[in-house]
């Protein structure tokens, strides 16, 4: 169970108590559906008379014929959406009889891609209404909510993704989330020099160090707050980063910080520095042992890994990135408890004012540490085609093509901006989109 609790421990700021909120669950807060106002093109279906392809930038969405006209601003409701019953009856998806939406999901009101006369259709095309205009985000204002599972709903991994959280503050963790290329078709040019890696589908995993806060009087603590996770070992995923909330690594009594501190002050001036390991250990509680992220990051050994990257990095924050696999519908092979992590960026600096490792300084660090990579499938210039070959396929993570591929990530082979921020991008095959719901098939799993 999440505690809902509030603890004080002695901080590193001298004798200052530090309050950290243990947050609740991240599904307890809503999260709108990024609707957005956007000009439409309408495309003749090849197969059908009565329906028509509308395509928004590159999405595509099949809607009635006649129902809208090229250059028509409309709003673009993506998939995995929660449409509210008004928005349901609007677009005539709602069953009067039994209460419920003619969609995905128990309440039949979940946006999913579904295949329609041999056309992959993503996402619903509502009128716009008399006060909106191109580039508003409308989904607050419709009521309409990004669907987000619970952690592990649906999954045959039965270890933990709860636990105790702390507070940490959004400065101190990344908030890493990628768009779709179809979202901004325009960012990766022609011929531009790329990296594409395939797309694990797991849970994303970020460990942090930070470096300590120096204060005089911290000067026998510094190895035992490195092993206390004393505000600088940070783990966290995409949904709690978000809140600015990481997992508890390890928890030490707040007593103990002041007892030790006078123990070690007595003894300053009378005899060689003291040993706190003994005193130290007895007091660890390992509060999150069962914890997916955790145990992942304690069986990688990261935190030593993270340690000496400091040292190369003279002090900076260090951050890894990856995916643990296993947790969904798609395992790799994984089976029982069992999970793998893949990294997929390293960031050196606090967030913001840091910067991502390049792809050839990544494979040196996971080389170095023993760590493994999420596989890169392409490297050279930047073509649909090359695109569309590689978002497509089998998985290549086991080394056994085990099943479909989710896609790739494609990055720009030179770290670069854009208007829209870091130049990256997933490309996700049809096969993942349209997987499940078939008699046979595993429920598919998007919990992050």
């Amino acid at each position: 169970m999440i505690e809902h609790s509030v603890e004080k421990f002695l901080g590193q700021r001298g004798d200052e108590e530090c309050v950290v909120e243990v947050l609740p669950p991240p599904e307890s807060e809503k999260e709108w559906a990024v609707v957005d106002v956007l000009p439409v093109k309408i495309v003749v279906h090849p197969a059908a008379d009565l329906i028509e392809i509308a395509e928004i930038g590159l999405y595509q969405s099949i809607v009635r014929k006649g129902t809208f006209v090229t250059g028509e601003l409309v709003g673009y409701i993506p998939e995995q959406s929660l449409l509210p019953v008004d928005i349901l009856r609007e677009v005539g998806l709602f069953d009067e009889v039994t209460g419920k939406g003619k969609l995905s999901g128990p309440e039949g009101n979940r946006i999913k891609a579904i295949r329609l006369r041999g056309i992959t259709s993503q996402g619903l095309v509502i009128k716009t209404r008399p006060h909106w205009k191109e580039g508003d985000v409308v989904g607050k204002e419709l009521g309409i909510e990004k669907y987000v599972p619970k952690w592990g709903q649906g999954s045959i991994f039965k270890r933990s993704f709860s636990g105790q959280m702390i507070n940490v503050g959004s400065s101190g963790l990344i908030h890493y989330d990628i768009d779709n290329i179809k979202k901004n078709p325009d960012i990766i040019e022609i011929g531009e020099d790329v990296i594409m890696t395939e797309k694990a589908h797991g849970t994303l995993a970020m460990y942090g160090l930070a470096p300590t806060v120096e204060h005089p009087t911290h000067e026998y603590f510094k190895p035992y707050l490195d092993k206390a996770n004393h505000g600088r070992a940070l783990v966290s995923s995409k949904g709690l980063a978000k809140q600015g909330a990481a997992l508890k690594y390890l928890d030490v009594d707040g007593n103990w910080f002041k007892e030790t501190k006078k123990f070690v002050l007595d003894y300053q001036t009378s005899g060689p520095e003291p040993d706190l390991t003994p005193i130290f250990e007895e007091r660890i509680v390992d509060v999150n042992k069962e914890n997916v992220y955790v145990k992942t990051g304690v069986d990688l050994d990261i935190w030593s890994i993270l340690r000496n990257e400091q040292l190369i990095h003279e002090g900076q924050a260090i951050y890894i990135l990856g995916e643990i696999i296993g947790v969904q519908d798609l395992a790799y092979g994984c089976t029982g408890d069992a999970v793998e992590f893949r990294v997929f960026d390293m960031y050196v600096g606090m967030p913001g004012t840091g910067h991502y490792l390049s792809s050839d300084e990544l494979d040196e660090v996971c080389e170095m540490w023993h760590l493994k990579r999420v596989p890169i499938l392409y490297r050279g210039p930047f073509t649909w085609e090359a695109l569309k070959e590689h978002t497509n396929g089998r998985e290549t993570i086991s080394g056994k093509s085990l099943h479909i591929r989710e896609g790739v990530v494609v990055r720009s082979a030179k770290e670069r901006r854009s208007r829209y921020g870091r130049v990256q991008y997933k490309s996700i095959s049809d096969a993942y989109l349209l997987r499940g719901g078939k008699k046979g098939e595993a429920e598919p799993t998007e919990f992050n």
